[in-house]
């Protein structure tokens, strides 16, 4: 890559392929867990909700994982493929003590009720995949575009990081761009050193980054990185700047870094913008106060959308505003991914999905 400009390969096998735990989520919707008596279930990790998303949008994708044989790996395997994303990786048996998929509780309040997460994530199968068993020359066969992981597989467990650094090593070596998202945790990080083991992880692994996804408070607390400039408003985007040059001279080996600008109204209405330094230059969409539906995925969202427009050739800017827009639409629909098209996205970057289309 080079200042924005990324010389990815024209073609592959996979346009992206993410390194990443495959988990269900349980929402009840807006009835407190205590007085739950059914859930709706969501696919969703982190990492594959980027990928899922960019093959939504029309790209070939594949995540990487350890996938277990039982139940719950059956309901998460029908639901990944339904949604075109290849699983690659082994499965290993699974047993009343091993070989698990992750829960995760996450419901969708409305207005001011507390939204917490909670996660049951023991003997998770994803993270039964160590450092130097995996084939690289089988997995990357025909070609990847663009590999991807994010700060909350490096959290689960004590192997996790370096593997991700192996991920990223070998996708390289091969041509790919690579991408990480910080997504701090700090539920899953304290059993694992805590904030400082995250900023020494994530530290090792953004040195094999060229881009960066992470909102201010990822920075500060992934990579120790914090703004001294006064914001004017939450969503006052020169406290991000300040943090994204930080970034790029600690790092000088990224060449796009992206930040979400959000803040919280309620559950129902946030404000939502978007910043991206891209080989220095800045680019910004405005944020905006937009209806939330369920608020869980909308960073996966935008890098989804981010990834995709700059492997479909848009412009910095264009690839920013698309990002923008696909966190925008997968807020707006229940569950972790997108239910929309890339020309949804578009639509909605240019401000046209506001009418019916008749």
């Amino acid at each position: 890559m080079k200042y924005g400009n990324p010389n990815i390969p024209d073609s592959g096998r996979y346009d992206v392929m993410a390194l990443g735990g495959l988990v269900i989520r349980l929402d009840p919707g807006d009835i407190p867990f205590r007085e739950a008596r059914s859930f709706a279930v969501h696919v969703s990790g982190a990492e594959f909700n980027l990928v899922a998303n960019a093959s939504r949008y029309g790209m070939k994708t594949a995540v990487l994982t350890g996938m277990a044989d039982y139940c719950v790996g059956d309901l998460i395997r029908e639901r990944v493929r339904a949604v075109g994303v290849d699983i690659l990786g082994p499965t290993f048996k699974h047993t009343p003590w091993d070989g698990n998929h992750a829960t995760v509780y996450s419901g969708t309040p409305r207005g001011c009720a507390t939204n917490r997460i909670d996660y049951n994530r023991a003997s998770e199968s994803a993270l039964m995949i160590k450092p130097g068993t995996l084939n690289w020359d089988q997995i990357f066969e025909g070609g990847v575009r663009w590999v991807h992981c994010g700060g909350l597989y490096a959290a689960l467990g004590e192997d996790a990081p370096a593997l991700i650094v192996e991920f990223f090593q070998q996708a390289k070596k091969r041509g790919a761009v690579v991408s990480f998202d910080l997504n701090y945790r700090g539920k899953l990080w304290d059993p694992h050193g805590g904030q400082k083991r995250a900023v020494e992880a994530n530290t090792e692994i953004v040195k094999c980054a060229d881009v960066l996804f992470g909102n201010e408070t990822d920075m500060t607390n992934a990579l120790g990185l914090s703004s001294s400039v006064k914001a004017e408003s939450p969503v006052d985007p020169k406290p991000f700047i300040e943090v994204q040059g930080k970034a790029r001279e600690r790092f000088p080996n990224l060449e796009i870094i992206v930040t979400s600008l959000r803040h919280e109204e309620n559950n129902d209405r946030h404000m939502w913008g978007a910043v991206a330094s891209v080989g220095g230059q800045i680019y910004e969409v405005p944020a905006e106060e937009i209806a939330v539906l369920d608020r869980i995925g909308g960073g996966d969202g935008l890098a989804g959308g981010y990834v995709t427009g700059i492997l479909k050739g848009l412009s910095p800017e264009e690839a920013l505003r698309a990002g923008w827009a696909s966190g925008k639409l997968v807020a707006s629909v229940h569950g972790d991914i997108t239910g929309s098209t890339w020309q949804d996205v578009l639509d909605v970057a240019k401000g046209s999905a506001k009418k019916v289309q008749r």
